[in-house]
């Protein structure tokens, strides 16, 4: 088993969390999966790469770099891979291509202004329902590094979850 026992057997408890949260629909689980395959996804993440975080319209290079090929990062990343269309992991229906999906990994100090991710796949006509988001950093504190944000483009009806 990949994903933790501990988010498995409070799966019932997860749901209703998500299902009821306001202002919109989220959730935190804590060590999602078991604490070797995620040591095995932390060894072999990718190296930062400057080619995928080349901006295309200002050149140079940024400091975030994406890897939607998870699968021949290494045999752990294949794993993952299997596992998101398992099953096991709790998305009805899965993008194969991951579309905005993949490694992302943003060098200290980079940013991201407030953004709808990649909610809806135009070649395949699908909207996203779930948008799992799993840090591997060792240490990482809670220090609102991450918000969630209702409507970013509405700014009069946004509510933010740190």
């Amino acid at each position: 088993m990949r994903v933790s026992r501990s988010v498995v057997e409070d799966s019932r408890r997860l749901r209703d969390s998500f299902l009821h949260a306001r202002p919109f629909q989220h959730t935190v689980i804590e060590n999602f999966f078991e604490p070797a395959f995620a040591e095995r996804l932390l060894a072999d993440f990718p190296a930062f790469n400057p080619d995928p975080a080349r901006n295309e319209i200002y050149g140079g290079v940024w400091g975030k770099a994406v890897n939607t090929r998870i699968q021949q990062i290494s045999p752990a990343y294949e794993e993952l891979h299997e596992l998101i269309g398992s099953p096991e992991f709790p998305d009805p229906m899965t993008d194969p291509a991951l579309y905005g999906g993949g490694t992302h990994e943003n060098l200290h100090g980079q940013d991201l202004d407030p953004h709808v991710d990649f909610n809806y796949d135009e070649p395949q006509k699908l909207h996203r329902r779930l948008n799992p988001i799993v840090f591997l950093n060792k240490g990482w504190k809670r220090d609102g590094s991450l918000e969630i944000h209702a409507n970013p483009r509405r700014p009069a009806e946004n509510r933010i979850r740190s």
